[in-house]
């Protein structure tokens, strides 16, 4: 990839690796660019939204889905990572509740009306969706585990996704131990796992996914 011309890696990149970044990041595609030049190309590929790059809906679908995903995008950046930047979890049932409410917020607000009118519209279309049409318009950001979604993160290799990999393939209810854990680090992160680490990612899973908060482990 780092062969190609920066739009052509930018592009490449949002489109069929990873299409939610931090700069940080895209930097790392074009280490031989400074910030700005990278800057001066980057919005033709992405938006900014809350600190986050969102590969642009144009770049992935069709016209007649851009709003809808343009949305769908924003429930995961907005809704699916909290206030301390922790990455949530949230059923079907409660994505459409939160859809509603974001429909209802963008209706109300009268800055930049037109555009927020046609987010409002996008959102309630998005949450009348049949259920099949939206949980796949939710896999592009997010992974679902025995009933709720997760939101993918840009990293592919890290504690975090093995965690939620080991969930997947478990039975609803099932026990995962710590064993199992550091077996799977072992083979898929060819390290060892501190302890710190382990607890940090430990804590975190099972705080967005209190499904399984109290497992053996």
């Amino acid at each position: 990839m780092v062969s190609l011309p920066l739009g052509d890696r930018l592009k490449k990149w949002f489109t069929e690796v990873s299409e939610v970044n931090q700069f940080d990041a895209v930097m790392h595609l074009a280490p031989t660019y400074s910030e700005e030049e990278i800057l001066k190309v980057l919005p033709e590929y992405a938006d900014l939204v809350r600190g986050l790059w969102v590969c642009k809906s144009s770049l992935l679908f069709n016209d007649g889905l851009q709003s809808l995903v343009q949305v769908v995008l924003w429930l995961h950046i907005g809704l699916f990572k909290s206030s301390n930047n922790v990455y949530c979890s949230y059923s079907m049932q409660a994505i459409i509740r939160d859809l509603r409410q974001l429909a209802a917020k963008y209706a109300s607000n009268r800055k930049d009306a037109s555009k927020l009118q046609a987010l409002a519209n996008a959102a309630k279309s998005c949450a009348s969706l049949p259920h099949e049409e939206l949980e796949e318009m939710l896999k592009t950001i997010s992974v679902p585990v025995h009933g709720v979604y997760i939101a993918k993160q840009t990293e592919r290799n890290t504690l975090r996704n093995i965690l939620i990999y080991l969930f997947r393939k478990k039975e609803p209810n099932a026990t995962l131990t710590k064993q199992e854990i550091l077996d799977a680090a072992a083979v898929h992160l060819k390290r060892e796992v501190s302890e710190k680490e382990y607890h940090q990612v430990w804590n975190t899973i099972t705080m967005i996914y209190g499904y399984y908060a109290s497992l053996c482990h």
